[in-house]
């Protein structure tokens, strides 16, 4: 999954919402379906065409229950919910588990939508969020503009667009892996605790490396992404582009397997770390030079909100060293 897939596929699917009904018509379609009073019925239609990700279902599935004869009164849209609604329990499931490791969304900008100075103000921003452009398909001129919020700011977005009367933006969920770098501490670090006293910065001699917008830096992989094709992919490359990944190894840290198939990076706590003048396990990769913003971005999403990124020591073939950042696993109680 990367954040080129993300636009282009709201891009594809934007004009869903400039084609549906008014709300008039489906206030009155879904108070005689499920039995809501039309201000809850608003409220439940608002808050589905808000989230355009997980709106509506599939053209082709609609088109089988239209010839199933089981649409009953139905639209395409009312039939989402109403699918919704029969498997409440488990998205409820889907969904703690989601806010549990926090989310981001995509939110569509301009023509009918809010712009970013709106999304700025609805959701309380310092300044305006970063833009994206997303094509559909060959068609250059079919394309949107986009922003990303987080889970909060998309609630307060719903609720600042609902108190004005105005229509709500389009959103979709993305997951990325949250990159939070403190600047007063070495958090965080794999396999070193920042709260324990010979790790404070006093300590320390010199400010934590990496900081958070520092680039190029330096990326530690340990799994997938250390196929020169599966990184092409994830950072969107062309057959042309080229990748320098060198041997290193990092410390402070263990590989376990997640799901059955992953590798995940993950403290290990029986080790001395090398930071204490002492040998630690090593874990055997490979390093990237990551350029940019905008590429790490690219590697973020790709490896999901499953995992964070932190800092880490890496060392390189010839035994020199650098503070680079890697991908740690965020549950690992959950693999013990």
């Amino acid at each position: 999954m990367d954040l080129l897939a993300d636009l282009n596929f709201l891009a594809n699917i934007a004009h869903v919402s400039d084609n549906l009904g008014s709300v008039e018509d489906a206030v009155q379609r879904w108070t005689a379906l499920f039995g809501y009073e039309p201000e809850e019925a608003e409220e439940h239609i608002t808050e589905q065409r808000a989230d355009l990700g997980a709106c509506l279902i599939s053209k082709a599935l609609w088109e089988s229950v239209q010839t199933s004869g089981s649409a009953d009164g139905h639209d395409r849209e009312s039939y989402t919910h109403l699918l919704k609604i029969l498997n409440r329990k488990d998205r409820k499931s889907d969904s703690v588990g989601s806010d549990a490791v926090g989310g981001e969304y995509l939110v569509r900008l301009g023509r009918q939508n809010m712009t970013s100075r709106q999304i700025m103000e609805a959701a309380g921003l310092g300044e305006r969020p970063k833009s994206f452009i997303g094509v559909s398909g060959a068609e250059e001129h079919n394309c949107a503009s986009f922003c990303i919020v987080s889970s909060a700011a998309r609630q307060r977005i719903i609720n600042w667009a609902l108190q004005r009367q105005l229509r709500c933006p389009d959103f979709i969920p993305i997951s990325i892996a949250p990159k939070v770098f403190d600047g007063d501490s070495i958090a965080p670090t794999l396999g070193r605790q920042a709260i324990l006293p010979q790790h404070r910065m006093k300590h320390i001699r010199h400010p934590p490396r990496p900081r958070q917008d520092e680039y190029p830096v330096w990326y530690f992989f340990y799994g997938t992404l250390q196929n020169p094709d599966t990184l092409r992919s994830a950072l969107n490359g062309s057959d042309q582009d080229e990748y320098d990944l060198r041997p290193t190894k990092v410390f402070g840290g263990k590989l376990v397997s997640w799901g059955g198939k992953y590798k995940a990076l993950v403290d290990d706590s029986s080790s001395v770390t090398p930071y204490a003048g002492a040998m630690a396990n090593a874990v055997e990769g490979s390093a990237y030079l990551v350029q940019s913003e905008c590429r790490e971005d690219s590697l973020r999403i790709y490896e999901t909100k499953a995992y964070e990124v932190v800092r880490c020591l890496i060392e390189f073939a010839d035994g020199s060293e650098i503070l680079g950042c890697t991908f740690r696993f965020r549950n690992a109680e959950s693999l013990v």
